[in-house]
């Protein structure tokens, strides 16, 4: 017998291609739901978790469950606005190693992407602090000297600029600067 708010709901909008996947705490049939949003073989997946703070051992469970599924099945997997240690503790124990925090929210990040004039990926890691412009200026040096040149992110990430985790969250704000245009 399940217990009021001991399992959460799972609510599906769609962004683009994206589908934006919102965690509720509400009481509900979390694998359910996950299996009603996640369809047929989504190619891009936002879990967004503004509104859960911590995850119990069933909704963990159906969450890794449904996300690993999709991923394996060829789904880009995102998680998104992850505020709580516990939050944090599950993505790690799940082997998920990339998130973003709170603070950008999905619909605040399509704002920003919308005033965006240009989406290069090295001006954006320039506008947001990620790197400097000496370090950039070093990239591109590397990048045009090859014979068959990496893409910028990885020769950054190469050179110990950036991080990964860091660099796909820009990689995904570009992506969705596109989507927004």
């Amino acid at each position: 017998k399940r217990r009021k708010g001991v399992l959460m709901r799972a609510y599906k909008e769609r962004v683009g291609s994206i589908n934006w996947i919102v965690l509720d705490k509400k009481a509900g049939n979390l694998a359910q739901d996950l299996a009603n949003c996640l369809g047929k073989n989504p190619q891009e997946v936002l879990v967004d978790f503004s509104h859960v703070s911590s995850l119990n051992s069933a909704d963990a469970y159906a969450l890794s469950r449904h996300l690993w599924s999709a991923h394996r099945r060829g789904s880009t997997i995102v998680l998104g606005a992850v505020k709580k240690r516990g939050i944090r503790r599950f993505i790690d124990n799940a082997g998920f190693s990339d998130y973003f925090p709170v603070e950008e929210r999905l619909p605040e990040a399509i704002a920003h992407f919308r005033e965006a004039k240009r989406n290069f990926l090295g001006e954006m890691l320039l506008r947001s602090g990620q790197i400097d412009d000496d370090q950039l200026e070093h990239a591109l040096e590397i990048q045009e000297s090859e014979n068959t040149p990496r893409r910028l992110g990885t020769i950054l990430t190469d050179c110990g600029y950036i991080n990964q985790g860091k660099l796909l969250r820009v990689l995904f704000r570009q992506k969705m600067d596109r989507l927004a245009a």
